[in-house]
């Protein structure tokens, strides 16, 4: 009887221990906001054994949280823009698809609208320093998600980016990150 119920917590544990989810070989998001700058940092920290390209945004929307008494003027949406994108093969080549694949974008779209893509080696981290547009109220908290790769995959659009930076590669010299990030909640920024 004694090691039959035994049999039965080891079980449980083995349960338990098999249902965690390790997010240990991910790339993890974390942030930190600069208030006095008006400015947030991105850190993705990779943590695993591969080198990954990731494709991401170089505007980040930000949207307030709204009441019945604020004026519309209130409402504006907040975005950070990415400063000093990175001037690698990888961000130059995006840029180039995008603008491939958007003859009519303005220069400024394809800087400001488009993502970018950033390489992060394994077991390293990568840092992204986005400023704030001054659209914001203060003493109100905004706060913005980063999309579902499933959701990202769904648009043909960037469907289409991403088979064109997978003909770009060589060699297979780098794989790039179609996963969602390990991220515990949405970015919230107070003014």
């Amino acid at each position: 009887m004694k090691l039959f119920k035994q049999l039965i917590v080891l079980s449980f544990l083995l349960f338990v221990i098999s249902c965690t989810k390790n997010n240990s070989d991910r790339i993890e998001l974390s942030y930190s906001f600069e208030k006095k700058e008006n400015k947030i940092n991105l850190m993705f920290h990779n943590n695993t054994n591969e080198d990954f390209l990731i494709i991401i945004s170089k505007t980040l929307n930000f949207d307030g949280k709204h009441s019945g008494s604020e004026k519309l003027e209130e409402n504006k949406p907040v975005n950070a823009y990415l400063v000093n994108q990175e001037q690698t093969i990888f961000s130059k080549q995006i840029d180039s698809i995008n603008s491939s694949l958007n003859p009519s974008a303005s220069p400024n779209d394809i800087k400001t609208l488009f993502p970018t893509a950033i390489f992060v080696k394994k077991k390293s981290t990568k840092q992204l320093e986005y400023k704030f547009n001054n659209n914001f109220v203060l003493n109100k908290e905004y706060k913005t998600s980063f999309s579902k790769m499933r959701d990202i995959l769904n648009t043909p659009y960037n469907l289409e980016m991403l088979q064109k930076m997978q003909e770009c590669r060589k060699d297979e010299q780098y794989k790039i990150y179609l996963d969602d990030f390990v991220i515990n909640d949405s970015i919230k920024v107070k003014f």
